[in-house]
């Protein structure tokens, strides 16, 4: 494992402990920017823009009320929606999550001197996620440097097609 691997480490830890959270009370991100994650003390890593922040509701469905940025880490579903309101399950944000940390562990490889060294997970040049959409064996193939460790499991259980089910557990 990189120096990315246990950022993307840290990243799932602090983001799951605060998707925990909120889904206990009933309320879910719809999506994930890069450039709304803050880094405390290089370990925790909080997601703070409340613009995509949705109540769930007696259905565990999310309501989709806006368009999103082009850099943001979307669900198929939400990706393709051709009207708003929407509604979509919670675990929607669970695609959104894994779609970030792959991003994380192999974009960012690809092009070090783009990372912020003050902020290893926000890029200094804007991003197009290119993990969006892509089929359950595109993502196990991008996955395959870190076949079967925890984290590939987690990021495999993530990235579902159909969000009935995608699971957010690293074990």
């Amino acid at each position: 494992p990189t120096d990315l691997y246990s950022v993307v480490i840290k990243v799932l830890y602090s983001i799951n402990n605060q998707l925990i959270n909120l889904i206990k009370n009933n309320y879910c991100f719809t999506c994930l920017l890069l450039q709304d994650i803050i880094v405390i003390d290089n370990h925790t890593f909080i997601y703070i823009n409340p613009k995509y922040l949705s109540k769930i509701n007696c259905d565990n469905m999310i309501k989709i009320n806006y368009p999103f940025p082009k850099q943001a880490f979307l669900s198929p579903e939400i990706s393709s929606l051709t009207y708003i309101p929407f509604f979509t399950s919670y675990k929607s944000i669970y695609y959104s999550l894994g779609s970030m940390l792959i991003h994380i562990l192999f974009q960012s490889q690809d092009n070090i001197n783009d990372i912020n060294p003050i902020n290893p997970i926000n890029p200094i040049n804007p991003i197009n996620p290119t993990y969006n959409m892509k089929s359950e064996n595109d993502i196990i193939n991008i996955l395959s440097p870190i076949q079967f460790t925890k984290l590939y499991w987690c990021i495999i259980r993530l990235m579902k097609n159909r969000y009935d089910k995608r699971l957010l557990l690293f074990l």
